[in-house]
């Protein structure tokens, strides 16, 4: 294969968004939520444009999911703890579809869509809430490890990363069973299924 140096590497476009841009999720366009301004704006890839800014929750924050048609936004709300939710916003249309009454513990974590399902952590006490994007309701609760917050799907199951006790958990998609829970490096936080394995970033 050709190997390219990173010096070398240039950027095809840079787009301009005021404020803080942190989370991304991708789906036919990329879309970057902005904690601060309190909007995800929608990048077309096509034409390097911000095509629009969408008013979400109070600070979008703890990642972003594509899935059944629908882009989903956590919101950390205000500093007293209120205001907290999950939001669902149309990938086609671009508008906000439905505010749904889940609160994130953290702000730095993540959520997954998959086996039919929006898997998201609710506290900090390590409860692991499956939504059913029909209804827009909880249908399980699976409890993992405490301090549990960064959620990833792939391999048929759920794997939830708990900072606190330094733990990796895989949880199954089909029957909402705990399967195992297998010790990795210290306060592992963000992570990510492929290639047969998951990764795990460990924060020492």
């Amino acid at each position: 294969g050709v190997k390219i140096p990173i010096t070398k590497l240039k950027p095809d476009a840079v787009f301009e968004l005021p404020g803080v841009p942190d989370w991304l999720a991708i789906d036919e366009h990329v879309w970057v939520s902005n904690s601060p301004k309190d909007t995800v704006h929608r990048l077309d890839p096509k034409t390097n444009k911000v095509v629009a800014s969408i008013t979400v929750g109070k600070h979008p924050c703890s990642g972003l999911a594509t899935g059944f048609g629908s882009l989903w936004v956590p919101n950390c709300g205000e500093k007293d703890g209120t205001n907290k939710s999950l939001m669902r916003v149309s990938l086609k249309e671009g508008k906000v579809e439905a505010t749904l009454p889940f609160a994130v513990p953290q702000s730095e974590g993540g959520l997954a869509t998959g086996a039919g399902s929006v898997w998201v952590m609710t506290d900090a006490r390590g409860t692991l809430t499956r939504i059913d994007p029909d209804t827009n309701k909880a249908v399980a609760e699976i409890y993992v490890a405490p301090g549990s917050y960064a959620v990833a799907f792939g391999e048929d199951a759920v794997w939830v990363t708990s900072t606190e006790k330094n733990v990796l958990t895989r949880v199954n998609a089909r029957t909402n069973v705990v399967e195992h829970t297998i010790p990795v490096g210290p306060r592992p936080r963000f992570l990510a299924v492929g290639e047969g394995s998951v990764w795990t970033i460990n924060q020492g």
